[in-house]
């Protein structure tokens, strides 16, 4: 095939949240490719898909006859399709126009906590899956255990492109006391992902600790109705990527607590657990997979075992030993040397050049 010039990325994720894709497009960039990204935005640029439907079936079916429209419009080599939420829209308008169509599953999408318990909504996105990919689909994902799930479901080989951040200088680090311990909680602010337990937890621990909420998402307003009135726990809201990385390094632990329910989460590798480890930051994540691996490997955690209250004040508690807490530090230090940006990027230009020659 003639080497394309132009990929264009389509996601129905908020730009200024989808960090993966800020770092991929930039990867696409990099390697001499023009891009356009099709997404949602809450400045409605001229590249946003903007719906009158803000959520449920309506607006995924909305977004994607928009986002056909869109694409056949468009002067494009190569569709770059985020999740099955835009996986139909992207097949058709790669047939029609003759494009290649490059997938990105960022998680287990049929198996995210809003469709527990919606057996037909599920067997749909299945089915968009199953109609849109195939063995000749160039596919990539975050971690190996997804890569072989999905490979198996969708019979198209996986490839993993991890969510590991660039490299960022940190600032000096300040002669620390127990005056204040931040606990730390960056992301979306969604169901199962242990922002509640976070909460709920901050009271039963010593005064010095503070709880720093980073991010939005769908009940960040519920929680902020519930909580603010407590004066340990501070909603910051969304922050620029940039400028991430400094509340990152103020704090003493961070925190990624995830529900087993959700398969899409028991099978993660999420980006905080790169985020913490650049930042010299010790955690407690979950004793999922992905991290029981990583973490025999660079002990840079306490791993939870039970999703709840009890276990994340055992965190807490683990690392108020001096001696534990220090040793995850080095470990960090030591870990950030093999998570880089560079090395996935490398990875993805190999990948790139094999898709397209």
């Amino acid at each position: 095939m003639t080497k394309p010039t132009k990929i264009t990325v389509v996601s129905t994720s908020f730009r200024e949240y989808d960090r993966r894709i800020q770092r991929i497009i930039g990867a696409f960039e990099s390697f001499g490719y023009t891009t356009q990204w099709f997404a949602r935005n809450a400045h409605n640029d001229p590249d946003a898909i903007v719906t009158r439907f803000k959520s449920g079936v309506l607006f995924y079916l909305e977004y994607n006859i928009r986002l056909c429209v869109r694409l056949l419009r468009s002067n494009t080599d190569v569709i770059y399709a985020v999740d099955f939420d835009t996986l139909l829209a992207s097949r058709v308008a790669a047939l029609l126009k003759r494009s290649t169509l490059v997938f990105d599953a960022h998680e287990y999408f049929t198996e995210v906590p809003e469709l527990e318990n919606k057996p037909l909504k599920k067997w749909i996105w299945k089915q968009v899956g199953k109609l849109c990919l195939n063995a000749k689909t160039p596919a990539i994902t975050v971690n190996q255990s997804l890569a072989k799930i999905l490979g198996e479901e969708y019979a198209c080989k996986f490839d993993v492109i991890r969510n590991i951040p660039a490299r960022v200088e940190l600032a000096p680090e300040e002669s620390s006391d127990d005056s204040e311990r931040i606990l730390l909680y960056q992301g979306a602010i969604n169901v199962g992902r242990g922002i509640e337990i976070a909460c709920e937890a901050i009271d039963q621990l010593p005064e010095q600790y503070e709880l720093w909420i980073i991010g939005d998402g769908d009940i960040l307003e519920q929680l902020r109705s519930k909580y603010q009135v407590n004066p340990r726990i501070t909603f910051i809201g969304w922050v620029a990527p940039e400028d991430l990385p400094g509340y990152t390094q103020e704090a003493w632990l961070g925190l990624n607590m995830l529900e087993s329910s959700s398969l899409n989460y028991y099978y993660s590798l999420t980006n905080k657990y790169f985020d913490y480890i650049h930042a010299n930051l010790p955690a407690i994540h979950m004793a999922f997979p992905q991290y029981k691996l990583l973490q025999e490997q660079f002990p840079v955690a306490y791993l939870a075992h039970d999703y709840s209250v009890q276990e994340l004040v055992a965190g807490v508690k683990y690392y108020e030993s001096e001696e534990l807490y220090t040793k995850s530090v080095e470990s960090c230090r030591v870990a950030k040397e093999s998570f880089d940006w560079s090395q996935e990027q490398d990875h993805l230009k190999a990948l790139v050049e094999q898709w397209f020659t």
